[in-house]
């Protein structure tokens, strides 16, 4: 048993690092994934992008236009013969944000959530 990890919990609602309940199993990173070479049984931690500051960016509004043209660039590049575009919303911001955009060039957008059988406090 790891009591490190439950003490976190308990007190943080959260751990902040990549332990579990129990001492020899470990989680993945966040913004990480493993790969897994069966040939040899090697395990390599990736990660799925990396980030790098743009230091020609010169004020806020000119980050707040990168981001938002990035955002609709990427929506723009799936396939719109879809007839219903499914957005998981979470009620965070990065989801939020995701379906303003989506309705904003013209998605049919189904926004939804997952929550347990009668737990009604996302509602």
């Amino acid at each position: 048993m790891n009591e490190s990890f439950l003490y976190e919990s308990i007190i943080y609602g959260t751990n902040f690092f990549n332990e579990t309940h129990i001492k020899e199993i470990k989680k993945v990173e966040y913004g990480k994934y493993i790969e897994i070479d069966l040939n040899k049984f090697e395990f390599k931690e990736k990660k799925y992008w990396d980030f790098y500051l743009n230091s020609n960016i010169r004020n806020i509004d000119e980050a707040s236009d990168i981001i938002e043209r990035s955002i609709i660039e990427t929506l723009e590049n799936i396939e719109k013969d879809k007839k219903i575009f499914g957005i998981g919303v979470s009620g965070g911001l990065d989801s939020r944000i995701l379906l303003y955009y989506a309705k904003k060039i013209n998605f049919n957008v189904k926004p939804f959530i997952i929550s347990l059988k009668n737990h009604t406090e996302y509602f």
